[in-house]
């Protein structure tokens, strides 16, 4: 029988129990739970799909673009990519659906209301912006709610934290980087990082360079994936998120890799329930300058910081409890 996807979109959004009209389930044919992760968001579904893998799930990643870092994703189109989704057990969106709209359709997220209908598992996962200014755009009704960050919570009541997995196969530590030239990295993609002050590190560095200190940045741009462990290894200090009172995932990525992180937790301490990198303490330039000159309190700070990512981050144990969401 022929089907014409936008007839059961419409039908969808009119709340129709399509199931009754054609059974789209005899499309799948799985022995395991099949999951299927729509786009893919600072590479946490990269990370979240090996692992799901690890543990007997058939899982992928399919994303409309492809990122600038390389990840391993398939690329598909509209129409493609909703067919393909249709022999899921679980949609897994990040950010938001994966069509959001359509011309003609007059609805937000269609392809989310007709596999509701269809009776799919949704999971929606926000990662941070897509929740703090645009709630209402990306609104789902899904089966469970997930954030990447606890600070998020505070927009979504019913939501869960699950913490960023990093992979720890990949990021691994090889030493303090301590030598005659100092590096201080932080992200610098082309748009900019809202919650990064790249000009504030530059000046930072600039004032210690002019008083003799041998000290330089490394701004990470468009690096691909594969390339960050000997990025990070060929620092001294990792620069994250200063504004904002959160951590992100490359601030993990660099504690696992043995480095000295600044950033700001602020807003998730409450959650965390401790300081597991080095706090900024509002003035950049005191901060590398001690953490430089004082090597003993940078490695302790390194150390501590990994422990943390190993205890909280460890991407089986973060694969696990969604297995445990899914069911």
């Amino acid at each position: 029988m022929h089907v014409c996807i936008t007839d059961l979109l419409k039908l969808a959004n009119a709340e129709t129990n399509i199931w009754q009209w054609y059974d789209f389930t005899q499309c799948t044919r799985v022995n395991r739970l099949k999951v299927i992760h729509c786009h893919n968001i600072g590479g946490v579904p990269t990370t979240l799909v090996k692992y799901q893998r690890r543990l007997g799930v058939d899982a992928e990643l399919i994303v409309r673009r492809r990122q600038r870092f390389a990840f391993e994703e398939r690329q598909m189109g509209r129409l493609s990519g909703l067919l393909h989704l249709t022999g899921a057990n679980v949609i897994h969106y990040h950010w938001t659906s994966w069509l959001e709209h359509l011309p003609g359709i007059g609805v937000r997220n269609p392809d989310a209301r007709l596999f509701s209908a269809l009776r799919k598992r949704l999971v929606l996962h926000y990662h941070g912006d897509d929740l703090r200014k645009h709630l209402i755009r990306n609104r789902i009704n899904a089966d469970r709610t997930l954030v990447s960050t606890p600070d998020l919570l505070r927009y979504a009541k019913d939501a869960e934290w699950l913490p960023n997995p990093v992979d720890l196969e990949l990021f691994t530590p090889l030493g303090d980087n301590g030598g005659s030239i100092c590096k201080v990295g932080y992200f610098d993609p082309p748009g900019g990082d809202a919650y990064v002050p790249q000009r504030t590190i530059e000046n930072a560095v600039e004032t210690l360079q002019r008083e003799g200190m041998g000290v330089e940045t490394a701004p990470a741009r468009s690096l691909p994936y594969e390339k960050m462990p000997e990025y990070y290894r060929t620092l001294t200090i990792w620069v994250d998120k200063l504004d904002g009172g959160f951590y992100g995932r490359m601030a993990c990525e660099a504690a696992a890799s043995g480095k000295c992180v600044i950033t700001s937790t602020r807003n998730v301490q409450p959650y965390i329930h401790e300081e597991p990198f080095f706090e900024y303490t509002g003035n950049l330039t005191d901060d590398i300058r001690f953490l430089l000159e004082n090597s003993e309190e940078r490695i302790k700070s390194a150390q501590k910081g990994r422990r943390f990512v190993q205890s909280r981050h460890d991407p089986l144990q973060c694969a696990q409890k969604t297995i445990d969401i899914y069911s």
